[in-house]
């Protein structure tokens, strides 16, 4: 009796301490394109789709796949780092005008909130973004971008606005884990 209730105790004891150590990634997967040299990571129980012109990869939710994330890379002639384009606010008002909701769509968007952070040798801008449809559909986007070896990086994760509560955290560490190399 007394040697179960010890293992018992023990259990618990380490189930607490334990509990601290597990990762601000947990439930997310990694991805990595050596081709392209950037890394991040995707939700648990999402999967790959193929895509043919604009993303560099696509994933999506299986259950829900208004939810999905991609990286989008495109060319830069003059610039060598990021800051050349702008401010992250600056950047995040271009990203809206011509890629997120440019004149000629039917969506609105509104830059919520424009950060930089540096990882390494690179910055990031991590840009977040509501975004309403010409149907009066309502999603969220959080982006990061990057500059590198004359390309620009862009990672998007997209959930419906209702979803957005539940989802904010992860997708956070999804932004927050995007690295090129």
């Amino acid at each position: 009796m007394t040697k179960g209730w010890i293992v018992a105790l023990v259990a618990v004891v380490l189930s607490f301490y334990l509990g601290g150590c597990v990762s601000p990634s947990s439930g997310l997967l990694p991805y990595r394109d050596a081709r392209d040299s950037y890394r991040f990571f995707y939700p648990n129980g999402w999967v790959q789709k193929s895509v043919k012109n604009g993303a560099d990869v696509l994933f999506h939710d299986i259950i829900n796949p208004l939810e999905n994330v991609s990286v989008v890379i495109g060319e830069l002639k003059s610039v060598t780092n990021l800051s050349d384009l702008g401010s992250p606010e600056a950047v995040g008002m271009r990203v809206r005008d011509r890629i997120i909701a440019p004149p000629e769509s039917d969506r609105r968007a509104e830059l919520v909130n424009a950060s930089a952070r540096r990882n390494k040798a690179h910055d990031y801008y991590l840009l977040e973004y509501a975004i309403e449809l010409g149907n009066g559909f309502k999603r969220h986007d959080l982006v990061a971008v990057t500059a590198n070896r004359q390309r620009l990086y862009t990672l998007d994760i997209s959930a419906p606005e209702d979803r957005w509560d539940k989802v904010q955290e992860m997708f956070q560490a999804v932004v927050q884990s995007f690295e090129v190399e």
